[in-house]
């Protein structure tokens, strides 16, 4: 489905951007470089406020994701509009609402695919679902972030952040429901 993009509003938070610039050195000095990207995150209309205000909070997330408690962003915004949706799958019905897509800038660090933090934290006895902290050790290594598909679906790639200050939200984009 293509939405049309009614609005766009840029973020300007100076104390999240300086928090995200001070995270990003930290991750330069100990990796020798930068892994970020600009990334979507959809969510519901009532939360951009605060979202805009605190920054995006991996405790919000959904109790028992896939990968843990983080902030869960997308290569494409299309899949975000899926998680605005409250869907994982790519065929999902149309919204019937406004639907609200940040476009954010985040420092992945050193990531650890999704397959392989589930595996580490089955073989350790925990549920990857209890994952909350970044730089868990992964067969000796520590990571920043995972990475991992939507479902099983090549074509929609995530990123799961453990850390707040490794996102600096840019912009909102809200997309018209289809009538």
């Amino acid at each position: 489905h293509l939405l049309p993009c009614v609005r766009l509003l840029r973020v300007e938070n100076l104390v999240r951007r300086n928090r995200f610039l001070m995270r990003q050195a930290e991750i330069v000095d100990t990796n020798g470089a930068s892994n970020a990207k600009l990334l979507f995150h959809g969510t519901r209309a009532s939360r951009i406020d605060a979202i805009v205000a605190n920054g995006l909070d991996p405790r919000a997330s959904k109790a028992n994701c896939v990968c843990g408690t983080g902030v869960y962003l997308a290569e494409s915004a299309m899949t975000a509009v899926l998680y605005a949706l409250g869907s994982s799958k790519p065929d999902a019905a149309p919204p019937r609402e406004e639907i609200n897509i940040l476009l954010c800038r985040a420092e992945l660090g050193v990531s650890a695919t999704m397959s392989s933090v589930i595996d580490n934290a089955r073989r350790a006895g925990v549920s990857a679902g209890s994952i909350h902290r970044p730089h868990e050790r992964l067969e000796n290594v520590l990571f920043d972030s995972a990475r991992g598909y939507l479902v099983d679906h090549r074509d929609h790639p995530i990123h799961v952040v453990y850390d707040r200050d490794q996102i600096n939200v840019e912009y909102v984009l809200k997309f018209a429901p289809e009538r």
